[in-house]
């Protein structure tokens, strides 16, 4: 995280050591935060900014605070009911897996069941593409090789869950489900 004056954080009560890694040109700080905690269903991240009289309230923080957990941290679901009912941002799902060979003509289908907003896919270190709107699906036969390939979905939602938190006419509770919610699966197509 990147803020103008002195950073503390404590995940779940329990204080993180920080790694000052420099200040830039503007006079803010970066800063990393680690622990080697696991995801934890309703965790709370607490941050508090200790700066000077220039700064106050929000411009404190110079740029988005980025959280980012071990690969497997948190689980496929409704960020919601994970602990996460204000995000508002993205998480990466990540799964490698093994494919027998297609057939020649024969295609594959990615499909990621029920998602709330947005995905973008990356296999085997490529942009496979951008899904928007049901039926979460894309077409993924350029981008996978027999054997060992990667997986990567970026998924993002609204800014509807981080308006929650104050009075918004912005707001739809429809449109706060977030997160890779479906069972994600491989298809096999026939003759393209």
């Amino acid at each position: 995280m990147v803020a103008h004056g002195q950073v503390s954080a404590w995940t779940n009560g329990k204080a993180l050591q920080a790694a000052d890694l420099g200040v830039r040109s503007d006079g803010a700080r970066t800063y990393q935060f680690t622990t080697s905690e696991s995801f934890v269903p309703s965790s709370t991240l607490a941050l508090r900014v200790e700066s000077d009289s220039r700064h106050r309230a929000g411009a404190v923080l110079a740029e988005a605070v980025l959280v980012q957990g071990h690969h497997d941290s948190v689980p496929q679901g409704d960020w919601t009911g994970l602990g996460l009912p204000h995000y508002s941002g993205g998480i990466t799902y990540r799964q490698d897996f093994d494919l027998e060979p297609l057939q020649p003509g024969q295609g594959l289908q990615l499909v990621l069941g029920k998602l709330g907003v947005a995905a973008k896919v990356r296999l085997n270190g490529h942009d496979a593409g951008i899904v928007l709107a049901e039926p979460w699906t894309l077409e993924v036969s350029a981008w996978v090789e027999s054997g060992h390939n990667h997986l990567e979905v970026l998924v993002a939602n609204t800014l509807a869950n981080e308006f929650a938190t104050r009075p918004s006419p912005y707001v739809d509770p429809t449109q706060m489900a977030s997160g890779l919610m479906g069972v994600v699966r491989l298809v096999r197509m026939g003759t393209l």
